[in-house]
C-alpha cells in the first residue's frame, strides 16, 4: 500500500490545480444560463418561428456577405435564441435574440481568446479545452481518466476497517495536526466519492463521445444521401415546424441552416422522456426545398451504449434531476476542491512537521591511539 500511497499523493500535487480549476470552472457554469439570460431582460414568452425567420433576415442585412450557420435556445430562459453568424473572414460571431419580440440582446465573438468572447462563453471553452481547441480537449479528457485513477487509489487508502466507518466519516479531535489533517481528507473523500466518480467519469466521457461511439458502433449520423441545393432553400421555420412534427410533443434545440455540401436542414429536438432538459439527442433531416423529413434518429430508440453516451451531459451536470441535481452536483465540484485543499493541506502539514522536528546530535569520532599514523 505504501506504492499507492505515493502514487496517490504526488499525482494530487502534480495535477491538482488542473483539476480544481475543472471544478471550479464546472460550479460557475452550472447556474450560468439561467443568470445570464436573466442579466439580458429579454420578455420571457416563448419563441415565435415567424419571428425568427424576420430576425435571420434582419442579421443577413446588418452583416454583407455573411451566413447564418445556425440557431439554438440559449438554454437558461425560454424565447432567448442564439443565432452563429459566419462572415466571409474573421471568428464567426453570434447574436443574441429574443425570440418573442424580434430584438437583439447581445452580439459578440462565438471563439476566440477570452476577452473576445462573454464572460460565460470563456469559462465553457476553458472548462472543456483550456481556449486549446482539440488539444485541449484531448487533455481534458487525459486528466479525467487520470483523476479517475487518483480517485479510486484514494477511495482504497481511505476505506476503513469494519467497525470504524462512524469514526471515519466524523473524526474527532486528533492528538497532532498532521493526524487531524489525515482524518478530514479521508472523511471528505468518502462523503461523496460515489457521485464524484460519476461526474468524473461522464466529464472524461464527453471528451471521448466519438471515439465511443465508435468503438461501440453507434451510429451518430444517419445522414441522408447527398444531393444539390439549387435555389433559394424554404424558410427555417418551416423545416422547424416538419421536424416538430415528426416527434409530436418534441422543443426544438438546434437548427443547423443548409449548405452547398448538406443541402438539408439539420434539425436537433428533445422529445419527451429525454435525460436532456433542453439541448435533446433527436436528429431529424429535412428537405431544404420540398420539406421533406429525409432520414431521422430517435434518442429514445437507439441502443444501450448510444443512451448511455447521450446520457453522460446530463448526468455530467444534474440536468437530468431538475435544480435539485444541479444543486447535487454543485456540492461534488465543492468536494473536490474540498479534498484537494485537504490534501496539499495535510502535505504542507507533514512538510513542516518534518522540518521542525530536531536532529539528532553528530556522534563523536572516536580514534585509537594508532589512528593518526594511520
Amino acid at each position: 500500500m505504501a506504492w499507492l500511497r505515493v502514487v496517490h499523493r504526488w499525482l494530487g500535487l502534480a495535477l491538482g490545480a488542473i483539476w480544481a480549476l475543472q471544478a471550479l470552472t464546472g460550479m460557475a457554469l452550472m447556474f450560468s444560463r439561467p443568470l445570464d439570460d436573466w442579466s439580458l431582460r429579454a420578455s420571457g414568452r416563448p419563441a415565435d418561428l415567424a419571428v425568427v425567420d424576420r430576425s435571420l433576415a434582419a442579421i443577413l442585412s446588418a452583416h454583407p456577405g455573411a451566413r447564418i450557420a445556425e440557431y439554438l435556445p440559449s438554454g437558461g430562459a425560454p424565447g432567448q435564441i442564439d443565432v452563429l453568424v459566419k462572415p466571409r473572414r474573421g471568428a464567426s460571431r453570434v447574436v443574441r435574440i429574443d425570440a418573442a419580440a424580434g430584438a437583439v440582446l447581445r452580439e459578440g465573438d462565438w471563439s476566440g481568446p477570452p476577452g473576445r468572447v462573454s464572460l460565460i462563453r470563456a469559462i465553457l471553452l476553458l472548462h472543456k479545452q483550456l481556449w486549446a481547441g482539440e488539444v485541449g480537449k484531448t487533455l481534458i479528457g487525459l486528466s479525467g481518466l487520470v483523476l479517475l485513477g487518483n480517485l479510486l487509489a484514494g477511495l482504497r487508502l481511505a476505506w476503513p476497517a469494519r467497525g470504524r466507518w462512524r469514526a471515519t466519516l466524523v473524526p474527532g479531535r486528533e492528538r497532532t495536526p498532521v493526524m487531524g489533517a489525515l482524518g478530514w481528507h479521508r472523511a471528505v473523500a468518502l462523503w461523496l466519492a460515489p457521485l464524484a466518480l460519476v461526474t468524473v467519469v461522464t466529464g472524461a466521457g464527453m471528451a471521448w463521445s466519438g471515439e465511443l461511439q465508435r468503438l461501440f458502433g453507434v451510429a451518430d449520423d444517419v445522414r441522408p444521401a447527398a444531393a444539390r441545393l439549387a435555389g433559394a432553400p424554404i424558410a427555417p421555420s418551416a423545416a422547424a415546424r416538419a421536424a416538430l412534427a415528426r416527434y409530436p410533443g418534441s422543443s426544438l434545440a438546434d437548427v443547423v441552416m443548409p449548405s452547398a455540401k448538406a443541402p438539408w436542414y439539420l434539425i436537433r429536438v428533445r422529445r419527451p422522456g429525454e435525460w436532456r432538459q433542453v439541448f435533446g439527442a433527436s436528429l431529424v433531416y429535412v428537405d431544404a426545398h420540398s420539406g421533406a423529413v429525409l432520414a431521422a434518429r430517435d434518442a429514445l430508440a437507439q441502443p444501450l451504449a448510444g443512451r448511455v453516451i447521450d446520457g453522460f451531459y446530463p448526468a455530467h451536470t444534474g440536468e437530468w434531476a431538475g435544480l435539485g441535481g444541479r444543486i447535487v452536483m454543485f456540492g461534488v465540484g465543492l468536494w473536490l476542491v474540498s479534498t484537494i485543499g485537504l490534501g496539499c493541506g495535510l502535505w504542507l502539514t507533514r512538510r513542516a512537521a518534518r522540518r521542525a522536528r530536531p536532529r539528532p546530535a553528530a556522534r563523536a569520532v572516536q580514534l585509537s591511539p594508532g589512528s593518526l599514523s594511520e
